[in-house]
């Protein structure tokens, strides 16, 4: 029996599910990432710092001291942001104790509840029987009271109320005693998050505040050392820097960090990087939400080959010359304010000729559940060719109709190229989310056959719906071959116990 509502108080279960839901091992992945960030950030400063001193040996004059001084401020910030990064290491090590410690606490607490439980239907089932040989079988009440005076049905609420009363006085002390140790826990999590905080350039969401002058090329190295294994250099190196960060244009940092999804591919040389997106080009759009909300914000630009990766609400660049696809979903904005950010399903497979197949399926987060089962969200199966790096890549497969689609290849020598340019289709009242996304996606490219022949080639056996799955399809989606042919979903990358990223693989066919 449950005993808090048999006594009518508060369950502790549902105190304990305040820090049950945590999880530790969430926050030691992020202090081994601040402190495998750290040690790289703090070597990179160093070897900077000898460099400088190199320097001051065989070279003199104003030119020497300018590079002598632009080395050793790097150097400077460098180190800077190592010991940012270590003590964010120690915070999120604390509060990942302290979660511990109070689950610990939490979870012995719900065990003691069992027990009172259990311990309760002993109680009553003894104030049964005790009631039962004082009343005798089948004899009334009133009878009992006539002739002995006794009220048999208050002697029968003494005897439960003694039988449960140390019962009721102990899970009144559990709800105390956990709601004493999650105050001691919230102490230490306010604590560090405001250590953390007042840390400017760190790579989580919650290591803001507002980025300093230099903290966003910072966090980007460091992101794309954790990646690659080198500094960015090139100006492709860099562009992949960006689409790695987290807060992407989000100087002040408030948005919620953008879900990257990174997976390795077998490099094809000189073909340079293929990047694209899906933005709106509108400033709003309607979503008529049940808290009266009707609208959320668009990207509000047109086809811009150097638009920021936060620029859109999907993005995704295949480096084709250091064998790396990132595709990243962005925070969406409400009118009102609100703002979340989805988990986009992403599936890359490649074939033997480097050729690369991307798709991904992003949903709104702040559309209504009924929306995302309507499959309101944006969808794109996509063949990347790169031509083994020897000619312009193309892009061929099939998109949603909304929002705005394009791709561009940037080449190792400066040279860009446009390879797609799907524009949304235009809808009144800015509607086109409602009546583009719930329909089949469309061809793009100049072969969109190539989606197709791929799907048939690798993939023979998937495009079996019986008659019972297309009547369960959505109506307007019916027929949408994007659904018959999925892709494993890619993970996003982890760290291992040496504090290393480790990233997925590409699926290989053919």
């Amino acid at each position: 029996m449950n005993v808090f509502k048999y006594f009518g108080i508060d369950d502790i279960r549902d105190l304990a599910d305040r820090v049950l839901s945590g999880h530790p091992e969430d926050l030691d992945v992020r202090a081994r990432l601040c402190e495998a960030a750290q040690a790289s950030t703090s070597a990179t400063g160093d070897e900077l710092a000898k460099l400088a001193a190199a320097l001051t040996h065989g070279w003199t004059g104003e030119a020497a001291d300018a590079a002598v001084a632009t080395l050793r401020d790097a150097s400077h910030k460098r180190n800077e942001q190592a010991a940012q990064f270590a003590a964010s290491a120690v915070s999120f090590h604390a509060v990942a104790q302290a979660l511990r410690t109070v689950q610990e606490q939490a979870n012995s607490l719900v065990d003691t509840a069992n027990r009172l439980g259990n311990a309760l239907d002993k109680a009553l089932s003894v104030a049964d029987l005790a009631i039962s040989a004082l009343s005798g079988a089948g004899v009334a009440n009133w009878a009992i009271k006539k002739v002995t005076g006794v009220d048999l049905k208050k002697k029968a609420k003494e005897i439960v109320l003694d039988a449960t009363r140390p019962i009721l006085h102990e899970a009144l002390g559990l709800n105390s005693i956990l709601e004493a140790r999650i105050r001691a826990y919230e102490l230490v999590l306010r604590a560090e998050a405001e250590t953390i905080r007042i840390m400017p350039g760190i790579v989580r969401p919650d290591a803001g505040p507002v980025d300093q002058p230099g903290d966003a090329d910072l966090r980007r190295d460091a992101l794309f050392r954790s990646v690659y294994g080198r500094d960015p250099v090139s100006a492709n190196d860099k562009l992949m820097a960006e689409a790695l960060d987290l807060q992407g244009g989000d100087a002040a940092n408030r948005d919620p960090n953008a879900r990257v999804v990174v997976i390795r591919i077998t490099p094809v040389p000189g073909a340079g990087v293929v990047h694209g997106s899906a933005f709106i080009g509108g400033d709003e759009v309607l979503n008529p939400k049940l808290d009266g909300t009707f609208f959320d914000k668009g990207d509000n630009r047109g086809f811009d080959a150097s638009a920021r990766p936060d620029q859109s609400r999907v993005s995704f660049y295949v480096d084709y010359e250091n064998g790396l696809v990132v595709v990243r979903q962005n925070a969406s904005h409400a009118s009102n304010g609100t703002v979340e950010v989805g988990d986009p399903s992403v599936g890359v497979e490649q074939d033997g000729a480097g050729r690369v197949r991307l798709r991904v399926d992003a949903a709104n987060p702040l559309a209504p559940q009924i929306a995302q089962d309507a499959n309101i969200s944006v969808r794109g199966d996509v063949v990347i060719d790169p031509h083994g790096g020897h000619s312009p890549a193309d892009v061929n497969g099939k998109v949603t109709r909304f929002p705005s689609w394009e791709v561009y290849q940037s080449n190792n020598d400066g040279s860009h190229a446009t390879l797609l340019n799907r524009p949304e289709e235009a809808h009144p009242g800015g509607t086109g989310p409602l009546v583009g996304l719930p329909q089949p996606t469309v061809p793009v490219g100049e072969h969109p056959n190539t989606l197709t022949e791929w799907r048939d080639h690798h993939h023979p056996g998937q495009d079996r719906d019986t008659f019972l799955d297309d009547i369960l399809e959505f109506p307007t989606t019916r027929g949408d071959d994007f659904y018959d042919y999925p892709v494993d979903r890619a993970p996003y990358p982890t760290i291992d116990g040496n504090g290393r990223l480790v990233v997925p693989g590409a699926h290989p066919v053919g």
